[in-house]
């Protein structure tokens, strides 16, 4: 303990000399004073047709787009005109890394992780190793008094640079345990003197201006692809979104752009964002790798009042690098429209993602089977009740067609094993008898083949509440970090609490995936149909924290990525919920496309980012619009990204589906919606005919709530969510409506 506060003190110390010196000095390093390329500050140099890259002997480099001339540092150029941060921040703005750190005395007791950065514990006592290495440069970060060693590689890739923190190399020591990293957590920061924005890609995209003297409770920060469900254990039903793309950007109102895209790691990755305020010179977003996860627990014990303790997992990383790659971006496609290309490139690219049809259709979610716990005199059960049948089914498809729906994409949840939720994790693949049997469901399965419908029977390989089917909780569910059963909870949608009524369930772990998936396929071909669904794999992800030998989430991207490989190698057509961006290059569609951001008050407004980035590729829908607390906003979202209509479908009455698991989906019963349905899809349909296959080529905010959608072949489609009609561009757009105009 003696040893700790002497190294808190010395850090503390130097922090202050470091500071009192800047005040003095504010002196710029010479790698930044655009000198000759032969400087005796720049120790590696790299070139190509596209850009060029320096670095000086403390990591700090320069990044130079060729065509543009616009050169981007990792650290800003111009800190010494910052005279609002104080305290570490100003440390910070420094650092190419920012780590958080556990002394490894403090594990389960009430003592939390602590701060520092590369400028205050490497570059002023001279332990950063830069050496020049094929195409760039590596540097060896040693933060020699907590005894952790970091290397990171800075390599020049074409027009981009691929940042790899190697984490295969990473040396903790024997004092302190590594937590997380802010890699370049201030490249491209633009200072309070700048006009331009942050794209964060919360939900489908949000647009954070600069300087918008907005103080928030804390720094914008989110785990990419949610929380980690084996450690908080939470699937919420609040307004929240989650991360489902892993890019970000900054753009200046020059025409230039810096976009990160994280291409290895992004399972264990955050997004950081800061506007600039009051107390806050630089806006800046940048990414995190956790390397560890920092948990909360509750001893048996008080100490000082208080049983709270803390401990971080000891999986491995799983992967010997994290990767960002960044993109210079000029002109017009300096913005959040070329970051979207640039991502879809990418897909195409990297994965032979292929243009296709993406005729507009009415999609329907379609709950079958529910399976609700009984009593009786004293005795528990479990009864099935059918919400809707095979042939009730086939009876909402027939009655759409003859009311103008001619194009239906059905996600059916609930068909087989258990129903809807899973008691016991379902390998089968019986047509429920409670539905109408493996006839009506193939009578089913022959009507979609015969009348373009896209029909997918779902099946949920991840979430079980009983042993059986060859899975037993103890053996193949996900560990949380205290080593228990990563238990699941439901919540309210109204207060957000903990749903009691509700039992918990658990998760398989990834590791299983494989297997799991590869019983149910061989069972499922029986069937012989080609499509189907499987909505947990585009949605959750998560660790298993079982000691020794467990799987870190940052691995498991893989092992659902393998899965998802081999079914589309027998030629099956995939559609997922949510749609992370690991599952886009293997699916058909994606159901429950996020249309919003979870609008904090950093965010100007919110962009379709995750829409411009597959359309006309991939298939996508809203969120149920019946379950939509203002239901025309979300239909003009429909319009303004593109998306197909989702509507939850029961046949039953829905005051069956009170107090169950499926309390959420009110006004899902048939009858309720099916007439709004069918107009409402007609007014989708008139605009895809004039779209005619084109994917959205601009998106842009032209006044308060007023948005235009430019798609490749001219169209131009303006969506107005005032409660007045607004007039821009010569164009009135009428109240809480819409305006297609041809090119």
């Amino acid at each position: 303990m003696r040893k700790k506060l002497k190294i808190v003190s010395i850090s503390l110390f130097l922090s202050f000399a470091i500071l009192l010196s800047q005040m003095i000095f504010f002196e710029i390093p010479k790698v930044f004073a655009e000198e000759a390329q032969d400087s005796t500050e720049v120790v590696c140099y790299s070139e190509n047709d596209k850009a060029v890259l320096y670095a000086d002997a403390n990591g700090h480099f320069k990044f130079t787009d060729k065509e543009s001339g616009k050169t981007w540092y990792s650290i800003p150029s111009d800190y010494a005109d910052d005279n609002i941060s104080v305290g570490l921040t100003k440390t910070d703005i420094r650092s190419e890394l920012i780590v958080e750190y556990f002394f490894r005395a403090d594990e389960n007791t009430n003592m939390s992780t602590q701060k520092t950065n590369s400028y205050t514990m490497c570059e002023t006592g001279s332990n950063i190793l830069v050496k020049k290495i094929s195409n760039g440069f590596r540097a060896v970060y040693n933060f020699d008094e907590i005894g952790i060693k970091i290397p990171v590689e800075y390599i020049l890739n074409g027009a981009e640079l691929d940042v790899s923190i190697i984490t295969s190399e990473i040396d903790e020591g024997d004092e302190c345990y590594l937590v997380s990293v802010d890699l370049l957590p201030y490249f491209g920061a633009a200072g309070s003197n700048e006009n331009g924005y942050l794209f964060i890609p919360d939900g489908c995209g949000a647009i954070a201006k600069f300087n918008q003297n907005i103080t928030p409770l804390k720094t914008y920060e989110k785990t990419v692809y949610g929380s980690d469900l084996a450690h908080s254990g939470q699937i919420s039903n609040s307004v929240e979104q989650d991360i489902r793309i892993p890019v970000f950007g900054t753009v200046y109102s020059n025409a230039t752009a810096l976009m990160g895209q994280i291409i290895k790691g992004d399972g264990a990755a955050s997004i950081i964002a800061e506007t600039g305020n009051e107390s806050v010179y630089y806006n800046t977003v940048s990414s995190k790798m956790l390397y560890r996860i920092y948990a909360e627990g509750k001893s048996l014990y008080a100490t000082n009042g208080k049983n709270t303790i803390y401990t971080v997992t000891h999986n491995d990383f799983g992967l010997d690098k994290y990767t960002v790659r960044y993109y210079m971006l000029s002109g017009a496609e300096a913005s959040y429209n070329g970051m979207a290309k640039v991502y879809r490139n990418y897909l195409s690219k990297e994965y032979s993602l292929k243009k296709k049809d993406t005729e507009q259709k009415l999609a329907l979610r379609i709950y079958g089977c529910l399976e609700t716990e009984q009593n009786f005199v004293g005795f528990k059960y479990y009864k099935k009740q059918a919400l809707t049948t095979f042939e009730q089914s086939l009876s909402i498809i027939e009655d759409l067609k003859n009311n103008g729906c001619k194009d239906v994409a059905i996600q059916y949840m609930g068909w087989n094993g258990d129903g809807v939720y899973n008691r016991k994790l379902s390998v089968k693949a019986k047509p429920l008898s409670i539905l109408g049997g493996s006839k009506a469901f193939a009578s089913l399965v022959k009507y979609a083949e015969n009348n373009n419908i896209e029909f997918y029977p779902d099946n949920d390989l991840l979430t079980f509440s009983q042993s059986g089917n060859s899975v037993r909780i103890r053996k193949n569910s996900a560990k949380a970090p205290n080593g228990d059963n990563a238990k699941q909870y439901s919540y309210s949608m109204v207060t957000y609490n903990r749903d009691s009524s509700v039992k918990p369930w658990y998760l398989l772990s990834l590791k299983y995936i494989n297997d799991y998936t590869d019983k149910f396929l061989k069972n499922y071909s029986k069937l012989e149909y080609n499509s189907v669904s499987l909505s947990t794999l585009g949605k959750y992800i998560y660790s298993d924290f079982k000691n020794g030998n467990g799987l870190y989430r940052a691995k498991s991207i893989e092992e659902i990525q393998n899965s998802l490989k081999n079914i589309k190698k027998n030629n099956m057509s995939v559609s997922v919920s949510g749609g992370n961006a690991y599952v886009l290059p293997y699916v058909n569609r994606v159901f429950d496309a996020p249309v919003t951001s979870s609008g904090y008050d950093i965010f100007a407004y919110d962009v379709p980012f995750y829409q411009m980035a597959i359309s006309g590729y991939i298939s996508y829908t809203t969120p149920g619009l019946m379950q939509s607390p203002d239901y025309q906003t979300m239909f003009l979202k429909a319009i303004e990204t593109g998306s197909d209509l989702l509507y939850d479908t029961v046949y039953t009455e829905s005051y069956k589906l009170r107090e169950t698991r499926l309390s959420d989906a009110y006004s899902s019963q048939y009858s309720l919606w099916s007439e709004r349905a069918s107009l409402g899809q007609k007014e989708l349909e008139k605009i895809s005919s004039m779209i005619d296959g084109s994917s959205i080529a601009e998106h842009s905010c032209l006044a308060d709530n007023i948005y235009s959608v430019r798609y490749e072949n001219g169209i131009v489609v303006y969506v107005n969510y005032n409660s007045s009609d607004v007039t821009v561009q010569d164009i009135t757009v009428p109240a809480l409506g819409y305006l297609v105009k041809e090119g």
